[in-house]
This record gives structure tokens, C-alpha cells and sequence, in this order.
């Protein structure tokens, strides 16, 4: 899975279905980007694109239950590359390292 698609995926599995412009802004993922990662996705069977109830021109994007676990096993692998990177910090040198690089994507 792609960083891209992981992000994308994640944020909608978390906050639900959104447009696809929002997901862009959240994600600061430009438009012809997020078209290549959408079709990307549809093509996966992990996202779906329907029409926004309110606004019939705008679609909203919806993680499949394919797409979900496909989240899901990405976060699965990436706890267990964390604990191995990790394991030679203590606990408060994880929170620290943390702290900082929380810092620096800000």
C-alpha cells in the first residue's frame, strides 16, 4: 500500500465519508493527485465515489469493507515496525522523540 493510499483510507475510515476536495485539503494532496490516488483506490476495491446527497456535482468518498481492513492490516504492520525501531528507547525517550517530531510536522 502507498503512503498516499494508506492516508487517504485512514482519514475516511476515521471521519467518514468526505468529498474528495476535502479529503485534498486535509490530506494537503493536490487535485490531479487525489484523482490518480482515487482511481487508484476504486480500482483496489477499497473506496467508493457517491453522489453527495446535498450537492448532486460533488461525490462522496467511502471506504469499502475491503478498504477497512486494508487499513486496518497497515496499521497492523506498522505497530510492529515501530516496536522493532523503537525497543533500544526507554519510554520516556519514545515520548521525547515523539514530542519533537510532532514538532516538526506541524
Amino acid at each position: 500500500m502507498k503512503t498516499r493510499h494508506y492516508s487517504v483510507l485512514s482519514v475516511l475510515s476515521y471521519k467518514g465519508p468526505m468529498s474528495q476536495q476535502a479529503v485534498g485539503l486535509e490530506l494537503r494532496i493536490d487535485r490531479t493527485t487525489m484523482v490518480a490516488v482515487m482511481d487508484d483506490l476504486e480500482r483496489l476495491g477499497h473506496l467508493e465515489r457517491r453522489r453527495n446527497a446535498g450537492d448532486r456535482r460533488m461525490y462522496d468518498l467511502t471506504v469499502t469493507d475491503a478498504g477497512r481492513e486494508a487499513v486496518a492490516q497497515a496499521e497492523r504492520e506498522v505497530l510492529e515496525v515501530e516496536a522493532r525501531l523503537f525497543a533500544p528507547l526507554g519510554e520516556a525517550e519514545r515520548s521525547s522523540l515523539h514530542a519533537l517530531l510532532s514538532r516538526l510536522t506541524l
